[in-house]
């Protein structure tokens, strides 16, 4: 009750504080143009219209004859009026309106002497409307929209353009760091940070346009730290308008799977898959010049092949296709006919290619009203409806899937006021309510693992994991039900424009999650699988009435900002603002007397993130006053948006709500493993009812597992700058060039707080690889156990959602271009770029993910030295639309880029740092062959020898050292698909556009092109032993690590997609 009273009393403060759309806006001057002085005339009357809408409101000119009006709604054409008592008037027509716009009018001189209205048509096209985000922001127009191929119709798949992307995480940020809105809004899931899941969040034909803003340092962008992906929807006008549409690709329009391994090339089968598409929108006037509407409905079909362990594609034949699986096939069989005849798994088809069906269905629907001259209000209402049966955790059969379905709500109502010429205020409210799920396909039981050992056909010997059961986290609910309210006024004072505003949200999360509370057996060898003797159970066990229920956890994030914009002369345009952001998560978890005794640590704990000040500077500087040459110079700070699951899971996993089981082979308390009685009923599976308590087990032997949070945790901040430079070589020609720095601290991470502050032993001829357990408990397989290795025997993993101390830094240098033919248009851009220092952690995994060499605190050393997963080293984007002619326009997009890492680590726990339930990896130490232990000198050497240069150098850059995470650079990877439309003219208004995509052209053109080489198995030892009166580690070495292999794999195999669309 006290959060809802504070999110009202804060909504009321809103009215009186104020935020900003990036829209449109024009800017001028009025000259008297009766004599030659030509003065500034005051108080000019600029009346602004909407001719397909009705839209109109005006401006008068400040004191030295300037005007300027912004946030415009999109679109046109408009028309400016010009009038001033005793002399003539100009009409100027032809004006539209793009996203981010500034369009600049020359000077208008005004007659004394004439009386008569001088009307002018505006005709031709000028980059110069958009040079305040040229370099600061990538904008994908409508046309580029309805013309560039995109894979799923997806317009966020075209912020692959944007110089400073990779797919749609910006500036080598994780998802977790990136804004996402639609028409000024939040269209963000907190739980993970990205957009409604689906082949689209919104119908693509719903969209205006949309840009992706990298360093705009307006005070009203928030919560976005790397930056934004903005859209526009599309809006009706006075001329009604339908499309229906359709689009249609499939496996007998697509290329086949191709490797290349020692000179030997193989072809696989055409894909049985087809994506289906077909959708119809409306606009029109409801009350001319007064209502308008705009409907859409889009539906999307896939039906693909899904694939796991698949000897038919991994390779050129079944041999290469074990060794890059690293399984035989015989091995997998007999995995799969001791799980369907002794332990009930259910007899379908367990590995191999899997046809499976998707859909996503979206519906929008949006009405505005031009009130009166004062007032415009818009109402948009959004559903998404998205069905994904294919989800499998990795390594998995298919008997292990569950269903998935997310449903998606969402409305908008924004209030526009224009009360004089310089004062305007804009109100948006914002609801969205959200539900995913994930259902069981086959009965719920626990998860199998089994470690598979096998002699490969290239005589090396690999191991991997073969998971059967169910899933590690089904089955869930994740509900989200969310409230933004945005509200700027904006007014003139003298020469300065200012912005005040407020950006309020309230998120109340409904989440009922069952990570590992379906139970673990884990099996080291095919033998003991065969004999159904496992080596080990785990289980989050619950024990408390609250435990496997919803929880609510409750969010409040507030923004206050401010900021002038003044002219320093004709030419200097500079914008001074601050921004304040304040995170409150009022719900503490229960109180944990024992947690507190044992580790120190409260877990009832109100996070308050009160100190995000972020001042921001902008520079604009037309350089020799003739609207040629551009310098833009930004700095400022950013806080991201705070990501909810880790504070569900503090609420889930808290005060002995679950323990923590995990005992091993050998133990007497051992359960034995009746798979067929957990698949007829899952109460069967080892709890406390039938299992702890029958066993006389002590509850309080059993540790507890606990999730927390840091009572000081922080928003991620970033702070950003910019440099760019643009030469405007005529209206249809610029080039520009911009050096970039982004710095995040205060990154999310989870963090152990039950693991033992120092190692028991160190491995000397590892660098002093720090291990947490007695040498004598180590296992003779080289794990160490991480139940040796906790401060406190009463809880297992304690991981505390807490931030890094150590800084995300990213630089980037961009050179790119653009040139206007006629309606066509041809843009390209370099951009070379590093990212390191990022935290590996996903929003939406509850497990540290700590990637260790000398001791589990070591990733911390290291981290900010380790190179990004979004890294993005080098990128060339050229994307072109033909002019049209007759009807007849062609597009292409070729993106070459270099972003891809590879790393080596260790197929075992060897410091003991792993919980069961943690994605921890350690690193390999990278031995000097020359000074390698003699039982791995030889093979070390060979695959010096005769690895891939990208390994050699990997090798070479840590050699005495480990390995670095993220070290290796993989090859270059390239993209070229084209797009050809044909408008046909039917009658009237009305046409028929026949359309055809493809995708991967040179993969069309010749099978073996298209693909690209990469560095497989980059695993360069398995621990095979442990010898504790040595304390060293023995290995056998992989002397196929690193070799180069070349594929065209499923996602990159060339595809025709046909498209129709009927308009009128």
């Amino acid at each position: 009750m006290k959060t809802v009273t504070l999110l009202v009393a804060l909504i009321f403060c809103a009215f009186s504080l104020h935020a900003q759309n990036n829209l449109g806006a024009f800017t001028g001057r009025v000259l008297d143009g009766t004599n030659s002085k030509a003065e500034p005339l005051v108080a000019v009357s600029i009346t602004f219209k909407n001719e397909s809408t009705g839209f109109q409101t005006h401006t008068v000119t400040n004191n030295d004859g300037f005007f300027k009006i912004e946030d415009l709604p999109l679109g046109g054409p408009y028309s400016v009026l010009v009038t001033y008592v005793g002399f003539g008037s100009k009409l100027l027509k032809g004006y539209t309106l793009n996203q981010g716009d500034n369009i600049i009018i020359p000077d208008v001189l005004l007659s004394g002497s004439e009386t008569k209205l001088d009307e002018i048509v505006v005709k031709g096209f000028s980059y110069t409307s958009a040079r305040q985000r040229i370099g600061v922001a990538t904008k994908i127009s409508g046309e580029a929209l309805n013309r560039i191929p995109t894979t799923s119709r997806n317009y966020q798949d075209l912020a692959k353009l944007s110089p400073l992307t990779l797919g749609t995480n910006i500036a080598g940020a994780r998802s977790n760091g990136r804004g996402l809105t639609i028409d000024g809004v939040s269209n963000r899931m907190n739980m993970f940070g990205s957009t409604p899941e689906g082949a689209f969040p919104v119908s693509m034909e719903a969209i205006r346009e949309f840009e992706v803003a990298t360093n705009t340092y307006n005070v009203a962008d928030g919560r976005g730290g790397a930056g934004s992906i903005k859209a526009i929807t599309k809006s009706g006008n006075n001329q009604f308008h339908a499309d229906a549409w359709s689009y249609y690709t499939g496996g007998s329009l697509a290329g086949v799977q191709v490797n290349h391994v020692n000179d030997v090339w193989s072809k696989g089968k055409k894909g049985e898959y087809t994506n289906t598409q077909y959708g119809l929108s409306l606009s029109g006037p409801i009350i001319k010049n007064k209502i308008h509407f705009f409907a859409t409905y889009d539906r999307y079909i896939q039906e693909q092949p899904w694939q796991t362990w698949n000897f038919a594609t991994a390779g050129v034949d079944q041999a290469d296709a074990e060794n890059t699986l690293g399984i035989t096939k015989d091995n997998l069989d007999k995995i799969v006919n001791q799980l369907e005849t002794n332990f009930g798994v259910p007899k379908v088809q367990q590995y191999g290619s899997m046809k499976i069906k998707r859909t996503t269905d979206n519906a929008l629907a949006r009405f505005d009203f031009n009130l009166s001259e004062v007032n415009h209000l818009t109402f948009k209402a959004n559903y998404h409806v998205y069905v994904q049966p294919d989800k499998a955790p990795g390594g998995g059969l298919f008997s292990t899937q569950y269903k998935g379905r997310q449903r998606d709500a969402s409305f908008l109502l924004n209030l526009t006021s224009r009360f004089s010429s310089g004062l305007k205020n804009d109100l948006k409210l914002s609801y969205s309510d959200l539900k995913r799920t994930g259902n069981n396909v086959y009965p719920r039981v626990p998860v199998g693992v089994v470690k598979v050992k096998s002699t490969l056909p290239n005589g090396a010997s690999k191991e991997v994991n073969v998971v059967f059961g169910n899933q590690y986290w089904a089955p869930e609910t994740i509900g989200s039900n969310d409230i933004q309210l945005i509200d700027n006024l904006t007014f003139t004072k003298g020469k300065i424009n200012w912005l005040v505003g407020t950006d309020l949200q309230y998120n109340h999360i409904s989440d009922l999650l069952t990570h590992n509370q379906q139970g673990e057996f884990v099996y080291y060898s095919l033998d003991n699988l065969i004999k159904n003797k496992p080596n080990e159970f785990n289980r989050k066990v619950p024990m408390t009435a609250s435990a496997g229920k919803y929880v609510h956890p409750e969010i409040l994030t507030t923004g206050f900002y401010g900021q002038g914009t003044w002219n320093a002369g004709k030419e200097l345009e500079m914008t001074v603002g601050l921004r304040y952001d304040l995170t409150y998560l009022p719900q503490k978890p229960k109180a944990d007397a024992l947690l507190l005794s044992e580790l120190g640590l409260k877990s009832d704990v109100a996070p308050l993130d009160w100190n995000n000040l972020q001042p921001r500077f902008n520079l604009n500087w037309d350089v020799n006053g003739k609207g040629t040459d551009q310098l833009k110079f930004g700095a400022g700070f950013f806080a991201s948006e705070f990501t909810t699951q880790a504070l569900s899971f503090a609420l889930i996993n808290n005060a002995g709500n679950y323990k923590s089981v995990s005992v091993r082979a050998g133990d007497p308390n051992m359960p034995e493993a009746n798979w067929p009685a957990y698949y007829q009923d899952f109460s069967n599976t080892p709890g406390y009812e039938n299992w702890i308590k029958p066993s006389g087990i002590n509850v309080d032997n059993i540790p507890n597992a606990v999730h927390l949070l840091d009572k000081n945790l922080q928003t991620p901040m970033t702070f950003k700058m910019n440099l760019n430079y643009t030469k405007f070589i005529t209206n249809r020609f610029y080039l520009s060039g911009g050096l970039y720095l982004n710095r995040t601290t205060n990154q999310y991470m989870l963090e152990n707080k039950n693991l033992s502050d120092a190692p028991k032993f160190n491995v000397a001829e590892e660098k002093n690889r720090g291990v947490y357990v007695a040498p004598g408990l180590v296992n003779s397989n080289g794990l160490a156990d991480y139940k040796n290795a906790r401060k406190s025997a009463r809880f297992n993993e304690v991981l505390m959602f807490t931030n890094a101390n150590w800084a995300q830094l990213s630089y980037f240098a961009v050179i790119e271009g653009a040139y206007k033919i006629l309606d066509g248009e041809i843009r390209g851009s370099y951009t070379y770029g590093h990212s390191k220092g990022g935290v590996r952690y996903n929003s939406g995994n509850p497990q540290d993910m700590f990637f260790t060499t000398t001791s589990y605190g070591s990733y911390k050393s290291n981290a900010k030295n380790w190179n990004d997963d979004d890294d993005l080293r080098h990128k060339v984007v050229v994307s072109l639309l033909t002019p049209t002619y007759k009807g007849f326009s062609l597009s292409a997009n070729l993106i070459l880029s270099q972003w891809d890492h590879f790393y080596s680590n260790l197929n075992r726990d060897q410091n003991g740092d792993n919980t069961s339930y943690s994605a921890n990896e350690d690193m390999s130490f990278i031995f000097d062959p020359a000074t390698a232990p003699d039982a791995i000198k030889n093979d070390l050497q060979y695959v010096w020898d005769n690895t891939s240069k990208y390994y050699r150098d990997y090798l070479n850059k840590y050699k005495g050292d480990f390995g670095g995470f993220n070290g290796g650079l993989q090859p270059w990877r390239k993209q070229f698909d084209i797009s050809a439309i044909k408008d046909i003219k039917i009658a009237k208004t009305n046409k028929l556009s026949l359309r055809v995509d493809i995708f991967n052209v040179l993969n069309l053109i010749n099978y073996k092109w298209g693909g690209y080489d990469f560095v497989s198995n980059t695993r360069l030892y398995q621990v095979t032993g442990f010898n504790a009166a040595t304390q060293k580690y023995t290995y056998s070495v992989d002397k196929t690590a690193g070799n180069l292999r070349y594929t065209v794999d499923a996602n990159k195999l060339y595809r025709i997609q046909f498209g129709l669309k009927y308009s009128l």
